[in-house]
């Protein structure tokens, strides 16, 4: 929201969720200096409930983005790939589906829900869940190694990685 806006919102909780003072004016305080908040805490505390309540009460759109402990800052950012912008160019858009963001907001094309409901239907699921026999590229369990020697002073080598 704009600093200039003239009909300036403000966050002082909604029906499904009772803000405390301090959360209300770290909230507000967030909106007003134009910067994130973050909200830390465990599983099932109503981190991501207390950003759908402020986004709806102020009539403002929720961006969400699905992190894990992997997750780096600058996956955030726009990344261009130009060789695959071309590639999906000369597909056609038609043809292009990018459902690696973790929550798609289209569904997957029809041939694709097909074919992993076959396969869940005919395949056992060690099969379509487990891991596998194949011990991995040597560059990678290379690289694997010497970041784990680096950080945690491990005497790994290619062959402990798996």
């Amino acid at each position: 929201m704009s600093t200039t806006d003239k009909t300036k919102k403000s966050f002082t909780g909604t029906q499904n969720y009772i803000a405390t003072d301090d959360l209300q004016l770290a909230v507000n305080a967030a909106m007003t200096l134009q910067k994130p908040l973050l909200i830390k805490g465990e599983p099932g505390t109503g981190k991501t409930l207390l950003a759908e309540e402020v986004a709806e009460s102020l009539g403002m759109p929720l961006i969400t983005w699905h992190i894990k402990s992997t997750t780096k800052a600058e996956q955030g950012l726009y990344e261009y790939d130009a060789v695959s912008r071309l590639r999906d160019s000369q597909l056609g858009d038609d043809k292009v589906y990018d459902l690696s963001i973790g929550n798609p907001s289209i569904p997957a094309p029809d041939e694709v829900r097909a074919r992993i409901e076959e396969l869940l239907a005919t395949e056992p699921p060690e099969v379509l869940h487990g891991y596998t026999m194949a011990a991995g590229l040597a560059s990678v369990r290379q690289v694997v190694a010497d970041n784990l020697r680096k950080r945690f002073g491990i005497a790994a080598t290619p062959d402990n990685i798996y």
